[in-house]
Formats: C-alpha cells, sequence, structure tokens
C-alpha cells in the first residue's frame, strides 16, 4: 500500500481520476457530490467530532450567548 497524504480536495481530484483506491477526507458537501457523480462505490463514516465545554457553572469569563 501506498499512502498519499494530500488535502481533501486533491485526495477528491485523485479519485475522480481512479488513481486511488481509497479516499479518507472530511468535507461532507463534497464527498456527497463524489458519491453522487458516481466516482465512489461506498461511502463510510471513520471519524466525528464532538464538542464538550468545560467549565464552572458560575462563568468567570462573563461570556455571552
Amino acid at each position: 500500500m501506498d499512502v498519499i497524504a494530500v488535502g481533501t480536495g486533491q485526495a477528491i481530484q485523485l479519485g475522480h481520476g481512479r488513481h486511488a483506491d481509497v479516499l479518507l477526507v472530511h468535507a461532507r458537501a463534497q464527498e456527497d457530490a463524489f458519491m453522487a457523480a458516481g466516482d465512489g462505490v461506498r461511502r463510510e463514516d471513520v471519524m466525528y467530532n464532538d464538542f464538550v465545554i468545560v467549565g464552572p457553572e458560575s462563568d468567570p469569563a462573563a461570556s455571552r450567548e
């Protein structure tokens, strides 16, 4: 296996040109367009982000919502 580390846009271009067997990218809209164009055969979620805010309830920084 040869790993080619590039950005999402370049990875998708490699996929369009059939120069890669597997793409690991992180731009859902571009992934959906890639699949809709018939360039991919299977899309799987591999990872996701959770944002957890930790701190005291009193909000000493006085941040506003």
